[in-house]
C-alpha cells in the first residue's frame, strides 16, 4: 500500500468550496497566510468583527495537517493537565487556558452551528484507556483533574472499557463526554464557506514567497500578485515552507501516518465504538482508532525510522488494530497517508509576535482541531488590540530549537525507546503480583465514577 497524496477525508469531502488563487494587486485589513483550520476560523473571527480579510493557502483548502488528522475532537493537552497548567502559568493565566481546552468540544460544535457547518460532528465522547498498571495513577489524577473543573467525565473499569471500546488488555481508563469525532475536510470546507459568507477573500493554490513591511504596512508577496496590509496572521503551524525559518527551527515536525480501512460490516462494527466515540491509549508507542461515518477504521501511529519505505509501517498498524480488537479478519487498507504535526519542545501552544502587526500561533501538539480554535481566537484578538493580559496564552518570543535538524529525530528515538517499555510492562502486567486489571478500585482505595 503505497502513502497516498490525499487522505481518505478528501475523498469523501464532497465539492471543495471555490477558492481561486489571487490574481494581481489587492488590500485587505489582515493578511492570514496558511488555510487550515487556524487560518480560516480566524478570518472568520476576523470577519465578524467586520474586518476586510484575505487567506492564502499555498496548496488547496484542508491539504496541510487540517485534512490529513484522524478528526478526534480531544479537550485536553497531550502533554499539560490543568494542574501542571497552573504550576507552568500565573493562577489566572492557567485557569483562564486550562478553561478554554477543557470547553473546547463545547466550543467547536456551538461554533459549527452557528456558522452552519456540517461536517458530521459528534459529541459521543472520547475515551483513553490505561495500558499498563504503571500508567493508572498519572491517568486517575488526569480525569480528576477535571472531574474538579466540573466536565463530564466518568472513570471506567476494564469491564467498561473493553465494552466501549472492543479492546480487552486495558486496566482501565476514563471518558470525556464532551469529545468526540467529527470529518476534518468538510470542517475546514466549512469553515472556508462560513468565511467566504462573511465577506473573507479565500486564496488556494498562492503560496506567499515573501513578508516585507515598508515602514507603514505589510506586502504579502505571491507569484501571481501581492496583498497590501497594516496585519498579518502566520496560520503555517508545522507547514511553514521556510517563509520564517526562525519559526521552521522553533517546532519538531512530527510526521504521523494514518489509515482508513474499507468500511468494515455491520457485524464488525457492532463491537468497536458502537457510539462513534474516539479513542487514543495511553501507551508510548500510541494506539488510536474511531470509525467514519461509513464503518471505515482509522488508526494512525508512527515510524521508529523516518526514513524508507513506510509501507511496512502501514502493514504493522493494521496488524496491531486487528489484535487489538480481537477482530475475526484482518480489513482492507482503503487509504493509508501521512502529515506533519507540530510539536514544541515542552508540549505547549506558541503565541509569537514577531514584528508589529505580524503574529503566529504554532504548535497544536496533536492537538488540532481543539487547539487551532484556540489559537485562531487569541490572534483574532491580538489584531484587534485586545490585552496579551486577557489572552488565553502568553505571548513570547520565537526560541529556536538547538540543533534543529538533529533534534527532529528525538521523536522517533523515543518512539523506539518506548516501545521497548511498553512490551516490558505488557510482560510484567502478566504476573499475578503485578497485575490489578480485574480490581474495580483505584490504587487509592477509591471506587471509580
Amino acid at each position: 500500500m503505497p502513502v497516498s497524496d490525499r487522505s481518505s477525508w478528501t475523498h469523501t469531502a464532497g465539492p471543495a468550496p471555490q477558492t481561486p488563487p489571487l490574481a494581481g494587486d489587492a488590500m485587505a485589513d489582515v493578511v492570514v497566510i496558511g488555510g487550515g483550520f487556524t487560518g480560516l476560523t480566524a478570518a472568520i473571527r476576523l470577519a465578524e468583527a467586520g474586518a476586510d480579510v484575505a487567506v492564502l493557502e499555498a496548496g488547496d483548502i484542508a491539504e496541510g495537517a487540517s485534512g490529513r488528522n484522524a478528526g478526534f475532537l480531544v479537550p485536553n493537552l497531550a502533554k499539560a493537565d490543568p494542574a501542571t497548567l497552573m504550576e507552568n502559568f500565573d493562577q489566572q493565566r492557567g485557569g483562564q487556558l486550562a478553561k478554554s481546552v477543557a470547553e473546547a468540544g463545547d466550543t467547536i460544535a456551538e461554533f459549527s452551528q452557528r456558522h452552519d457547518i456540517e461536517c458530521e460532528l459528534k459529541q459521543s465522547g472520547w475515551i483513553q484507556p490505561v495500558h499498563a498498571e504503571v500508567a493508572r495513577d498519572a491517568t486517575y489524577r488526569r480525569f480528576e483533574d477535571y472531574k474538579a473543573m466540573g466536565r463530564p467525565v466518568a472513570w471506567l473499569d476494564a469491564g467498561a472499557i473493553k465494552e466501549a471500546t472492543g479492546c480487552g488488555h486495558y486496566v482501565g481508563g476514563w471518558i470525556d463526554r464532551s469529545g468526540g469525532t467529527l470529518h476534518p475536510v468538510k470542517f475546514a470546507y466549512g469553515l472556508a464557506r462560513a468565511a467566504q459568507r462573511l465577506g473573507a477573500h479565500i486564496h488556494s493554490q498562492t503560496s506567499a514567497t515573501a513578508i516585507e513591511n515598508d515602514g507603514s504596512n505589510w506586502h504579502v508577496k505571491t507569484a501571481s500578485g501581492s496583498l497590501s496590509t497594516r496585519q498579518v496572521l502566520m496560520c503555517t503551524n508545522a507547514m511553514g515552507g521556510g517563509l520564517r525559518a526562525d519559526l521552521t527551527s522553533s517546532i519538531l515536525p512530527l510526521t504521523i501516518h494514518q489509515l482508513a480501512t474499507e468500511p468494515l460490516d455491520a457485524g464488525m462494527r457492532s463491537k468497536l465504538l458502537a457510539d462513534g466515540q474516539a479513542m487514543s491509549d495511553t501507551a508510548n508507542d500510541l494506539f488510536t482508532y474511531r470509525l467514519d461515518g461509513e464503518g471505515r477504521l482509522i488508526t494512525g501511529g508512527m515510524a521508529v525510522w523516518p526514513f524508507g519505505d513506510a509501507s511496512g509501517l502501514g502493514r504493522r498498524m493494521i496488524r496491531r488494530a486487528t489484535k487489538f480488537l480481537a477482530l475475526d479478519k484482518t480489513p482492507r487498507i482503503e487509504t493509508f497517508w501521512s502529515g506533519q504535526a507540530a510539536v514544541t519542545t515542552d508540549f505547549m501552544p506558541r503565541l509569537h509576535r514577531l514584528a508589529d502587526g505580524l503574529f503566529a500561533g504554532f504548535g497544536c501538539n496533536a492537538r488540532g482541531i481543539a487547539m487551532t480554535h484556540i489559537l485562531a481566537g487569541a490572534l483574532a484578538d491580538l489584531t484587534a488590540g485586545r490585552s496579551e493580559e486577557q489572552l488565553p496564552l502568553p505571548v513570547t518570543p520565537v526560541r529556536p530549537v538547538p540543533m534543529a535538524k538533529l533534534a527532529g529525530l528525538a521523536p522517533h528515538m523515543w518512539l523506539a525507546h518506548g516501545r521497548l517499555k511498553d512490551t516490558f510492562n505488557r510482560i510484567t502486567a502478566g504476573s499475578p503480583a503485578n497485575s490489578r486489571s480485574n480490581q474495580t478500585e483505584n490504587h487509592q482505595g477509591r471506587k471509580p465514577c
